[in-house]
Parts: C-alpha cells; structure tokens; sequence
C-alpha cells in the first residue's frame, strides 16, 4: 500500500517489507452450564406449563402436577461469548451421543433439517417411534421435546416419582464462529427427565365364591 519516492521521484519498493499480524479471537463459554427439565408425567396430557407440547407423544404419563411439562428449552446465544468473529452459528451432530434405552429398546439418533434438528428413536422390531427431538430455531433457541418413556435405572436413587434420568444433550451442539472457530458445549446442556410411575386406578374390588358351587355344575 505504501508508495516511497524521493525529490527525484525515484521509488523504493517496500512491498513485504511492512507486515501486519492479526490474532484471531475465539468464541468462549459465557455460563457453568444449564440444565433443561421435563417430566414424563406430562407426557400426553395437557398441562398449565406453556412449553409444554403434547402432540404426537408416544405414552401418556400420569399426571401429578398441573405445571410438569415434556419439553424445556435455552438460549444457545446466552451460553457462548462470540467475539469479534460473529455471529456463531449452531448445528447439531450425533457423532457422539448418550446410550439410552426406551421400553428396553435401544435409542438411535437422527440429524436432519439442515442439522437443526435431531431426532432420537427406538424400535421394537414393529416400527420405530419418536423418543425425543432436539430442534434449534433461527433465533438460536434450543428446544428438548420428549415423546415416549426414556428407561431410569433401578433404584437410582429409588423407584417413585421423583427419580431422575439425568443425561448430556450438550455434545450434540456444534457451535463455530466466522472462522470457523469451535467452542464445545460438551457436558454444558444437561436434560433431566423425571421419573412416572403407575398408579392405582381403583379403590379395589372383591372376588366371590361359594363352597355350594364345589363339585357341582
């Protein structure tokens, strides 16, 4: 860029002789991390709690609480410092993934939609059924919408209501910068999923014999 000439107007070229190096900038973690909370309790019912998505759910949980809910949701953008290189773009990827079961079926991950969505499924050999489905919407807001049951280990802590599946949706998230610059989410977005437990659908009933009828037609 710079022309040097002397009263003469003779030149000197100083090309490559002035350089400028340019650090680049990362994106970087803005929190400790989040955790998203669903209840199977809620799942095929319609709740109070206004996230809350009941169509097209698997099972019917028996609800317990008005305010439970089958999806939760974050702000990626609260979750990432961009930097100077914006925006950072999300996408998810399956590449690594939670082992789940459902009703004993193994869980499979799905990406589609351009990888803003992820759906998980299982499949007990007569067709498979949704699980759950991670979306990202154009405002960079993450949806966890459950579907079906996901399988709680046995007494862990113990086998009621308030047990807990506590697993990591964060190594899905891929986030880069402009430059392509990665920032990982890994064990960052957490979904905790409430246990459901049956329940008595009656106050009891009383069978009748009679020792007459022994022996006889």
């Amino acid at each position: 860029f710079v022309k040097a000439v002397d009263e003469d107007d003779d030149p000197v070229d100083l090309t490559g002789k002035i350089t400028v190096s340019v650090e680049d900038d990362n994106p970087e973690l803005d929190t400790e991390g989040t955790t998203l909370y669903v209840q199977e309790d809620a799942l095929g019912n319609t709740t109070t709690d206004l996230e809350n998505d009941p169509d097209g759910d698997n099972s019917k949980g028996n609800l317990e609480n008005a305010g439970d809910t089958d999806t939760d949701s974050v702000d990626l953008d609260g979750l990432v410092k961009e930097g100077a290189d914006d925006p950072v773009t999300f996408t998810l990827d399956a590449t690594s993934a939670p082992t789940l079961t459902s009703g004993g079926d193994t869980v499979t991950y799905l990406v589609s939609n351009g990888g803003k969505t992820l759906t998980a499924s299982a499949n007990d050999g007569s067709g498979a059924r949704t699980v759950f489905e991670i979306d990202i919407d154009s405002n960079n807001v993450l949806s966890f919408d459950l579907d079906d049951q996901l399988d709680h280990p046995d007494d862990s802590p113990t086998n009621d209501d308030e047990q807990t599946l506590t697993f990591d949706i964060g190594q899905f998230v891929k986030a880069v910068d402009e430059d392509d610059d990665p920032v990982d989410l890994t064990g960052k977005i957490t979904v905790s999923v409430e246990d459901d437990n049956p329940e008595l659908d009656t106050e009891g009933t009383t069978l009748y014999v009679q020792e007459d009828a022994l022996g006889n037609t």
